[in-house]
């Protein structure tokens, strides 16, 4: 696979990230968030998060709290 360039390096997920700078090369996220996909916008990366698709806190890991 030929992978997109940023000034010649390799950006194989095409954020404007080059691979050896992104937490995350293989897939697309913000340059502010080192490459890394942040689906909910909770403050805790995908790749760090328990429930990347449910927005919470970091305090609980990106989870939400249970609620009796």
């Amino acid at each position: 696979m030929e992978c997109e360039s940023e000034n010649g390096f390799p950006d194989s997920d095409e954020d404007g990230l080059i691979d050896s700078e992104d937490n995350c090369p293989n897939g697309k996220g913000a340059i502010d968030n080192d490459g890394s996909p942040w689906s909910d916008s909770d403050g805790i990366t995908d790749n760090e998060d328990k429930c990347p698709e449910e927005l919470s806190t970091i305090e609980n890991s990106g989870c939400p709290f249970l609620t009796e």
